[in-house]
């Protein structure tokens, strides 16, 4: 258990309370949205203070010329979009976890969002960003369009999971929102291998869909079973202005006309499920409920991989997780950010907690099987980590992960955070980060 946890109201607060953990080596995990899926905000060491910049939730700015907006770190991402959709403006920012997601964690674990192959991750949106040290030092990046000013220190606040730095405001770009324009497209196919070969396809050729997914059977299990029961689902969206919505649609009418394997899917259909995608509180309450009564765990873990790799870490995984990890129950994947040079895999998999406590289940059942993920994922060449971050879930394969660079990593640790009081066990092993 944290032994305080600190809500902060402005930048000023953060330094001040940064600067007297550093003084005196109280350790600090940063907080926002209160969600992590790869245990980013749990504290591992006695003496942990957390530090919540929820309260810190103003929109600053929404700039119309310079289409941007600026909003301090615990705004809540919805309340962002809302705001700036009365503009007839978007974010193109949409994860599932919109409606309780805040700006600062946000950027702190370099989110991504449904709408990714449009308007990209939260680095391509991303134009300026104010941020503590734990020295107290409070820093203002500026936003601009682009600049070739050295390295690009954005990068240094962009998904550093709180290891280094305090993220206070941010500004992110902001894009003309076309809802009437959007053209939504479903098709159900056999083999999610077919599937892979057709997103390459469609992406190399040069169209970008905001939107596109690809379903194995298991995992559509939960999502299409109502009107494709045992088969795989592609799901795309075009958007922006007509004439680009309606081209980049038809571009991909016309590759998916070549493939005699894919059967079109009535559009509502789609609409309604995608509709429904987001998370929300009472479904969030609902879970909990279930997987105490059925002791029936749901998790996940994403990857990315080079289109040359992303079939065979799809195959062996699927393999040897049902193989080699017990009471599993469902185990499948879904693509859903797709690029020219390749995809992300999100594996999604049902256990049964059988003859063992809560504690006991990370290390019988989570663990084991990311393991297998994460292994088999960097030995064929991908990353163990699309868009959810290390946390303190991951760390174990980080050196894997990084290789020969992984001395750079440890290096901007080292100058930022000398002393390690920022979210000891995060992204790097808690025994690296001890003077």
């Amino acid at each position: 258990m944290p032994a305080a946890v600190v809500f902060v109201n402005s930048a000023e607060e953060v330094s001040e309370v940064l600067r007297f953990c550093n003084a005196k080596g109280v350790y600090v995990v940063p907080r926002t949205g209160h969600s992590a899926t790869e245990g980013g905000l749990e504290t591992i060491l006695d003496g942990t203070i957390v530090l919540d910049g929820s309260h810190m939730n103003k929109i600053l700015n929404i700039d119309e010329v310079n289409m941007q907006a600026t909003a301090e770190c615990g705004v809540v991402l919805e309340d962002l979009e809302n705001a700036v959709r009365k503009y007839g403006l978007t974010t193109g920012h949409s994860p599932q976890s919109k409606p309780i997601a805040m700006m600062g964690g946000l950027v702190a674990t370099r989110s991504i969002g449904q709408f990714s192959t449009l308007y990209g991750g939260i680095e391509d949106m991303l134009a300026g960003v104010e941020t503590v040290f734990p020295d107290g030092q409070i820093c203002d990046i500026k936003a601009v369009p682009r600049r070739s000013a050295g390295p690009d220190i954005r990068h240094i606040v962009l998904g550093n999971e709180g290891t280094t730095n305090f993220i206070t405001r941010v500004t992110v770009k902001l894009w003309k929102y076309y809802p009437e324009y959007q053209e939504v497209l479903g098709f159900t196919l056999d083999k999610m291998q077919d599937g892979m070969k057709i997103m390459r396809e469609i992406m190399v050729a040069g169209y970008r869909p905001s939107v596109a997914r690809l379903y194995d059977a298991e995992d559509g299990k939960e999502h299409f079973s109502h009107f494709a029961p045992g088969k795989c689902v592609m799901v795309f969206v075009t958007e922006g202005p007509q004439l680009v919505s309606h081209a980049n649609a038809e571009g991909i009418r016309a590759i998916m006309a070549k493939h005699s394997e894919c059967t079109p899917v009535e559009t509502k259909l789609i609409e309604n499920w995608f509709a429904n995608l987001n998370w929300d509180a009472a479904r969030i309450e609902e879970e909990r409920k279930e997987v105490l009564e059925t002791n029936n765990v749901c998790c996940t873990t994403e990857i990315s991989a080079p289109w040359s790799a992303v079939e065979q870490i799809y195959n062996v995984c699927k393999k040897r997780v049902v193989e080699e990890i017990p009471d599993i129950t469902i185990f499948g994947a879904h693509g859903s950010h797709c690029y020219s040079n390749g995809m992300n895999l999100y594996f999604v998999y049902w256990y049964n907690v059988v003859d063992c406590t809560p504690e006991e289940e990370i290390n019988k059942y989570h663990l084991p099987i990311k393991k297998i993920i994460c292994e088999e994922t960097i030995k064929a060449g991908g990353s163990m980590c699309h868009h959810h971050g290390v946390g303190k879930h991951r760390i174990h394969w980080i050196d894997q992960e990084h290789g020969s660079a992984l001395p750079m990593l440890k290096k901007i640790k080292a100058a930022f955070d000398p002393n390690g009081i920022m979210n000891p066990g995060d992204i790097l092993p808690y025994y690296i980060e001890k003077k």
